[in-house]
C-alpha cells in the first residue's frame, strides 16, 4: 500500500486492514522501516553510524567558528542551499555560543 501511494494515512492502511492504527504505526516503522517526510513514507537512509557522524560533525561546528571566524561564515555561505541567507546562518551560530536548543532559522 505504501509503494503504491506514499501518501496514504495510517488509519487509511488500518481500516484496510481491519487493524489498530498503534499496531500499523509499529509495522511500518519498526518493522518495514519507514517514517513520515513530508507527508510521504519513505525509508529511513542513514545508518546508526552515519547518523553519529552527523552529530559529530555538527558538534565541531561551534569550534571551527570560534578558531576561524567570519571567514568560516564566508565558506559555509559559498555553498549554502537556496533558503538559507547568511543572515539565518549568524542566527544560528549565535544560538550554537549561547547554548539554547531553539529551533533552527530558515530564510525565506
Amino acid at each position: 500500500m505504501i509503494l503504491g501511494n506514499r501518501r496514504v494515512k495510517q488509519k487509511d492502511i488500518a481500516k484496510e486492514l481491519e487493524s489498530l492504527k498503534e499496531r500499523v504505526q509499529h509495522i511500518i516503522t519498526d518493522i518495514l522501516g519507514y517514517r513520515k517526510v513530508s507527508a510521504r513514507w519513505v525509508l529511513r537512509m542513514l545508518t546508526d553510524e552515519m547518523k553519529m557522524q552527523r552529530k559529530t560533525t555538527c558538534a565541531e561546528l561551534p569550534k571551527h567558528y570560534e578558531e576561524e571566524g567570519e571567514e568560516f561564515v564566508q565558506r559555509i555561505d559559498m555553498g549554502m542551499s537556496p533558503g538559507y541567507t547568511i543572515m539565518t546562518l549568524r542566527a544560528n551560530v549565535s544560538r550554537w555560543n549561547t547554548g539554547t536548543r531553539a529551533p533552527l532559522l530558515r530564510g525565506n
